[in-house]
């Protein structure tokens, strides 16, 4: 500048230049700040050659671009006006502006890039030239790509291009409108460059300035009323911000210390924690008329510098209540509950007002429906159709301002997925995916069929949503269904999956496994095991030295046992006679023949009824000598009675000799009525307080009821707290009450209520009548309390004077138990006779519940006669009888031999059938089982011999030298070989060589590489090459989705833009423009403009670009177009290629 052979000066001189600016420049250009790299950098540095005379101007204004300044004369010398934060010289507020009024005007969203391309050179590479991108991607999103191409002067450092681009880009985000108004003699208080404060309370919707009236010490008299909260602090010229500690009939500001330099009708402005006053940059200051000056300024936003060089982060400062926190929602969530799908988001404050919230709704790229002025953050669709959805999210605040739209997709699919089957033993287990996003009310449909044809399907069952497995069970070793799964709501039905096959496991190891298993977990098996590792014989003896010694002590002692257990008997039944009212009587018969000795003992309260008898009698005479005992116990409660008897007999006489015990024991449970019976149908339920048909719930009465009863009682259970109103009335009352009719045509009504502030538990009453009752109507439960809480449940109508607890009626239960019965039975017989020596012993266990029986005999007999034969049998049968099938296991050991011939059979009857190795390996071996009368046999080899069969089924590998057969049919039909030679399969991989003279190719072909050496025609090609798709002006084009990540071109494309006909002098200054936008759903758009003037003159715009769609994601793509002034614009169809 100073320069007088390079510079300017010989034309300005050392004295025409503000040099303690310039200074002030150059040190906040050595500051260091990041440089991206993790170091540190100046903040400018300029490297350039100038090989060209240039005007004076351009290169100054070249150089001042460098540190964000422009070069100004300021009426007597040269100097810059930085964009970097400073301290405001001024206020303005509408009492010191012309008519208090304030202009504003924004900038053009054409003229907001959001992205911007930055030339430098770049000294690491050689000094080549390099571009820096800098992009704001959220407002390319929104907006569309906007990109301004700049060029860095004297740039050598990519950190300084990116700052540079930065600083641009952040410009005209934040600082986007520009104030202009007039004013007095102030307006020569300031400069251009200067910050001003503008405190426009228009603008506010609140006051935040005007000018003083008077002051008192330190409180400040104000022209007009303020509001202030938090921190607040009230600004006035030439001094520092003073805190007010509170306002005193509205325009009196307390504050915190006492002012100075303030004096009436001074200008003030206020600042509070909800709102700040408005920051601009002065541009011009031009006098209109003598004393008044016009002044326009551009908003400043100081936090900038911190953004652009350190990438702070900030909220916005609010200047204004009309939009103060009105941001955009942020959360979104969406999720399936019990009425539909549910959108839901978080809730936006705006300083205490009303926050509104619209929401759009568009289906398959088209808009579906519009949801307004909802006061909750949540939303719940019902019934949406099958759609890929948009939900599109709006804020809305009291002057029907809009925040920026979030989006939020799902789908809605009445379609079942990924349907597969798993073999299981005997059974299979089908699979199946749900769509993510469902009506909850929906249900899943299983359909079967013996082959693959629809037409002959049957449905299997239908599940509620969201079931996405099931069992098929109950199957033979070689069935085989084939299964197609649907989801369907109402009248509305998904389409079925493709048929799926499966069958029951045919894995011989699992067979076994699962045969073993059956063996070992039942009770059965175990005991046989234990058994069987027992030392039998040893057994046998040990059990008859042990029987034959307590025979011998029983003989001994019995005569003694028989007296002393007499007295004691005697005495204990005199005692219990005499305390429980019992009788006990004994008779004794003694003669030369026989002695007899009978003890009863009974006892009896109410219903209940038990007795003891003893009977002992021993008899001799000429032939015969007998000594019997007998024992009956006896127990009986109403109708429910038990009983065991023991019976033990020695007869001996001259031509047979019997021992025998006989025991039995016997216990019944028939037709048992317990008293308390509920005669209420359906009576487990409740009401609280007016939800149901206005708090009154009817019953209805078991026909069981007699109508001839005296007494009748009825009970309710209560649960009240808080009741507010406790004075007893028809609407303030909760209990139960039955409608009665009389023989006599009379009606009584037979209630039980309550009124009470707080209870809990039944409350009950008894009634007792004189006369028949005819009916008993209508039973209804009541709850119209107005308590916090109100419960009224489980009521009950009983035959008696004495309420019991709530038990349903004997008619709700599922199922009953009408009679239980139980026996055991043992005999035992020895008899010999003179030509025949017989040994029989006979076992049985019997177990009933109503038809259903189960049964265990075991009968062992030995017989020799005197003519040589001899015969030996044990036979052990179990049998259950349940719901009329019946099941019966087996096992039948004989011997028989004479002097000619012997022989031995075992006879088993079993389904499943397995042997232990010996009594010193307790693993059970099965070796076959008969499921569905077919017989499956485990067996490790077959040493040699001949398997004739219609069938054979090899789960694992069936090995031979030759294999001879006229068809070979591999998985019903997938694989199959004829005679001829033909093969038929439906699908092949081929490692070698496929030579063939001629064929034909039908489906899909898939290879990792290959070669054609012909031609290839198809009518769209997939995956990893290209797919076509032709893209219409105003219509969505919907691309579905792909499994890999695709590029979406967007070829050249012009568009014809034709200016409207005018006539006269507005022929040749008639114009217009035209924007034409492609934007993908997905993320990213491409846009072009143009303009064209004069009367029907055309032009054209230009579109060409790409975007990046990811894997798995539908796109909609929207082509439109925007014109302005007069004119229209007609767009071609654009040929679009999706590439992998």
């Amino acid at each position: 500048m100073t320069n007088k052979r390079y510079g300017l000066g010989q034309r300005l001189g050392e004295f025409n230049v503000d040099k303690w600016t310039l200074y002030q420049v150059a040190q906040y250009c050595d500051q260091l700040v990041p440089d991206g790299f993790g170091g540190k950098e100046p903040r400018f540095t300029c490297n350039a050659w100038l090989v060209e005379q240039r005007k004076a101007y351009d290169v100054i204004n070249d150089i001042c671009s460098i540190f964000r300044a422009m070069p100004v004369w300021n009426g007597r010398e040269f100097t810059v006006v930085m964009d970097r934060p400073a301290d405001p010289v001024w206020t303005y507020t509408n009492a010191n502006v012309v008519n208090g009024e304030f202009s504003y005007q924004y900038s053009a969203l054409k003229a907001r890039h959001n992205e911007i391309h930055v030339e430098y050179i770049d000294a690491s590479d050689s000094y080549e030239k390099k571009v820096e991108v800098v992009s704001d991607d959220a407002l390319i999103r929104r907006y569309g790509l906007n990109i301004k191409k700049v060029t860095a002067f004297g740039c050598t450092s990519r950190g300084q291009a990116h700052r540079t681009g930065k600083w641009i880009l952040e410009t005209e985000r934040l600082e986007t409108k520009t104030v202009t108004f007039s004013v007095g003699a102030e307006g020569l208080m300031h400069i251009p460059g200067d910050v001003i404060r503008v405190a426009d309370s228009d603008y506010a919707a609140t006051n935040i300035g005007g000018r003083v009236l008077a002051i008192d010490g330190r409180k400040a008299i104000l022209d007009r009323e303020i509001e202030i909260n938090g921190k607040s602090y009230l600004t006035y010229i030439n001094a520092e911000d003073i805190r007010i500690l509170g306002v005193a009939e509205g325009n009196q500001a307390v504050l915190e210390t006492m002012p100075e330099d303030l004096v009436p009708y001074t200008v003030w402005s206020l600042t509070t924690q909800q709102i700040n006053v408005q920051l601009f940059k002065c541009l011009t200051i031009s006098e209109e008329e003598k004393g008044k000056y016009t002044i326009v300024a551009l908003q400043h936003e100081p936090q900038k510098e911190a953004i652009v060089d350190n990438g702070a982060v900030f909220e916005p400062r609010e200047t204004t209540l009309a939009t103060s926190g009105l941001r955009k929602v942020d959360n979104l969530q969406v999720q399936a509950n019990g009425d539909g799908i549910e959108l839901s988001f978080d809730a936006i404050v705006q300083n205490s007002a009303m926050v509104t919230y619209q929401i759009k709704l568009y289906r398959d790229g088209n808009f579906y429906k519009l949801y307004d002025n909802l006061t909750s953050p949540k939303i719940t669709f019902v019934d949406l159709p099958d759609g890929e959805y948009i939900a599109e999210v709006r804020a809305q605040n009291a002057q029907g301002q809009l925040s920026d739209p979030v989006t939020k997709t799902f789908t809605v699919r009445l379609a079942v997925s990924e349907l597969v089957t798993v073999p299981k033993m005997f059974a299979i287990e089908l699979n199946w995916r749900n769509p993510i996003f469902s009506n909850p009310k929906t249900a899943i449909e299983i359909w079967v069929s013996s082959d693959n044809q629809f037409a002959n399907a049957r449905k299997l069952v239908s599940l509620a949503y969201p079931t996405n497995s099931y069992t098929y069970s109950g199957l033979s070793l070689n069935d085989r269904f084939w299964f197609w799964v649907r989801m369907v709501d109402g009248d509305n039905a998904g389409r079925f999956t493709d048929a799926v096959e499966g069958q029951p496991s045919q894995d011989a190891t699992a067979l076994t496994d699962y045969l073993h298993g059956q063996i070992t977990k039942s009770e059965l098996g175990q005991s046989l095991i234990d058994s069987l590792q027992a030392d039998i014989d040893t057994a046998v003896d040990a059990e008859t030295q042990a029987r034959l010694a307590a025979l011998k002590a029983e003989v001994t002692n019995r005569t003694k046992a028989i007296q002393s257990e007499s007295t004691k008997l005697t005495a204990k039944i005199q005692a219990e006679a005499n305390a429980r009212g019992t009788a006990i009587s004994q008779l004794q018969n003694i003669d030369a023949q026989q002695a007899q000795k009978m003890t009863a003992l009974t006892a009896k309260a109410e219903q209940a009824l038990s007795g003891l008898e003893a009977e002992r009698i021993a008899r001799a005479s000429g032939d015969e000598a007998e000594a019997r005992e007998r024992r009956n116990l006896t127990s009986r409660v109403a109708s429910a009675e038990s009983g065991l008897s023991n019976l033990q007999r020695t007869v001996s006489t001259q031509a047979q000799s019997l021992s025998e015990v006989s025991q039995n024991l016997n216990a019944r449970f028939d037709s048992l009525q317990i008293g308390g019976r509920n005669y209420i149908l359906s009576s487990k339920s409740s009401i609280t307080s007016g939800n149901v048909d206005n708090g009154r719930r009817y019953f209805e009465l078991s026909k069981a009821l007699p109508v001839d009863v005296s007494t009748l009682t009825i009970s309710v259970y209560v649960n009240v707290v808080g009741n507010r109103n406790t004075t007893y009335a028809n609407n303030n009352r909760a209990g139960v009450g039955v409608k009665i009719e009389f023989i006599d045509d009379s009606v009584s009504w037979f209630e039980v209520w309550t009124s009470k502030s707080d209870i809990k538990g039944r409350i009950s009453r008894t009634a007792t009548y004189n006369k028949r009752i005819k009916n008993i109507g209508s039973v209804f439960m009541l709850n119209f309390l107005d308590a916090q809480t109100s419960i009224v449940s489980d009521p009950k109508v009983e035959l008696g004077t004495v309420a019991t607890d709530w038990t349903p009626a004997p008619e709700d239960l599922e199922g009953a138990v009408e009679a239980v019965s139980a026996k055991v039975d043992s005999t035992r017989e020895t008899l010999t006779r003179a030509n025949q020596a017989l040994g029989q012993r006979i076992d049985t266990v019997n177990a009933s519940v109503n038809d259903a029986k189960a049964q265990i005999s075991t009968v062992s007999r030995a017989v020799a006669t005197t003519d040589g034969k001899l015969s030996a049998t044990h036979t052990i049968k179990t049998q259950t009888i349940a719901g009329g099938r019946k099941a019966i296991a087996g096992i039948v050991l004989g011997a028989s031999g004479d002097n000619r011939t012997a022989e031995s059979s075992v006879i088993v009857m079993a389904d499943k059938f397995g042997v232990v190795k010996n009594a010193n390996d307790g693993n059970v071996v099965p070796m076959l089982s008969v499921v569905n009368n077919r017989v499956a046999v485990n067996g490790d080899l077959i040493a040699d011999g001949t398997i004739l069969g219609k069938h054979i089924r090899a789960n694992q590998t069936l090995t031979s030298p030759n294999i001879n057969g006229g068809r070979l049919n591999i998985g019903n039909g997938n694989f199959i070989v004829d005679s001829n030679g033909n093969v038929t399969a439906k699908k092949g991989t081929f490692s070698g060589n496929l030579n063939g003279a001629t064929g034909t190719f039908k489906g899909d072909i898939s290879a990792a590489s290959g070669t054609f050496r012909g031609k290839i025609y198809a009518e769209n090609i997939i995956d990893d090459t290209a797919q076509a798709f032709t893209l219409q002006h105003g219509k969505p084009l919907t691309i579905p989705a792909f499994g890999k990540k695709r590029v979406i071109l967007i070829p050249a494309c012009f568009c014809e833009l034709r200016v409207g006909m005018a006539s006269g002098s507005s022929a040749a200054t008639i114009q217009a423009s035209a924007t034409v936008t492609i934007r993908s759903s997905a993320g990213g758009s491409v846009s072009g403009s143009g303009s064209a003037k004069g009367s029907g003159e055309s032009g054209s715009v230009f579109v060409s670009g790409f975007f990046v769609v990811n894997a798995n994601t539908t796109t909609i793509i929207n082509y439109t177009s925007y014109v302005s002034g007069s004119g229209s614009i007609s767009c071609p169809d654009i040929p679009i290629i999706a590439i992998c």
